[in-house]
């Protein structure tokens, strides 16, 4: 018997009518070394840089954007690290001053801040949320005095540090009164630990430690989008002899996938989730998945696309 096409794609009609959704994305870890370098990784240190989150939908793709000089460079989050050196370490004043117990840090001793203005040999360290403007919708937090009006919003939520035993982690900003705190591990971390850029801004805050080593910052990114759920039915057939089929559709990064398997091709099932492929972050482009429980029978396949 001819062995059949190892894969047919059909694009079936969108599922329902856009609506906006709130969308989260994957964690991502950011590494900071105070004084101390991570084991190969390369040190970004002493020029402009930003966190970059264009978050739209899906698992997201946060990545490092370092200025020149020396050049402009673009770390993944495991290729560089985000370095404090000695000229950002301070004291705290004895007493600690009125609304900054928050840093953490106790009287008199050091504690090392990324200031939220320029300084000659420091890093000037700032969050990016280049974003697909035409995917987002608007929303209003509802955070008074921070986000509180309708606008195409990104959250960047604190979720968890990893650093030093007693090393605590603070993201503020100075006001003509007390400080902003938008981040502080000192009281615990919760839901407020988080800051609001709107699409396609920028800003720049004071990130503060109080040990010297190495940290682990996760950040999950968080927004309104516009909701377009597709469905897409891949009939994917063995070659003679049973290998392992390879499904493949094209992807959008802005969203994520969940496949799911069949022995048949009506739409009413029955239908199963294929194990390990359940909310995949869409990659962009050409994307493909080895579904290893499959037998030597005809398989039929559909993925479904989400925020």
């Amino acid at each position: 018997m001819k062995a059949l096409p190892a894969l047919l794609l059909l694009l079936l009609p969108l599922l329902g009518r856009a609506a906006p959704v709130f969308a989260v994305s994957d964690v991502h870890t950011f590494r900071f070394g105070v004084e101390q370098d991570w084991p190969a990784s390369t040190r970004v240190d002493a020029r402009h840089t930003d966190l970059v989150i264009p978050y739209c939908g899906g698992g997201g793709n946060f990545t490092i954007v370092a200025d020149p000089p020396p050049s402009a460079q673009t770390f993944a989050l495991t290729g560089g690290h985000l370095y404090a050196n000695a000229s950002t370490r301070q004291t705290m004043p004895t007493p600690i001053p009125s609304g900054y117990g928050f840093i953490g840090a106790a009287a008199g001793t050091p504690f090392w801040t990324l200031q939220q203005s320029s300084f000659s040999g420091q890093l000037y360290l700032g969050i990016e949320t280049p974003v697909n403007l035409a995917r987002l919708a608007a929303w209003n937090p509802g955070v008074s005095g921070v986000a509180n009006t309708s606008a195409k919003w990104m959250e960047v939520r604190l979720i968890a540090v990893r650093g030093p035993v007693g090393g605590q982690f603070a993201l503020f900003q100075y006001t003509t009164g007390a400080p902003r705190v938008y981040m502080a591990t000192s009281d615990g971390i919760t839901v407020q630990d988080r800051v609001f850029l709107t699409s396609g801004g920028h800003d720049h805050f004071n990130w503060t430690f109080t040990k010297a080593g190495l940290y682990e910052i996760d950040l999950r990114a968080a927004t309104t989008v516009e909701d377009t759920p597709g469905n897409f039915q891949v009939l994917s057939v063995h070659a003679p002899g049973g290998s392992t089929p390879l499904v493949s559709w094209e992807s959008d990064p802005c969203y994520r996938y969940t496949l799911q398997s069949s022995s048949s091709p009506a739409t009413s099932g029955p239908w199963a989730a294929v194990p390990g492929a359940e909310g995949l972050p869409g990659l962009g482009g050409t994307q493909h998945f080895a579904d290893p429980t499959a037998g030597t029978d005809r398989r039929y396949y559909r993925v479904f696309r989400i925020p």
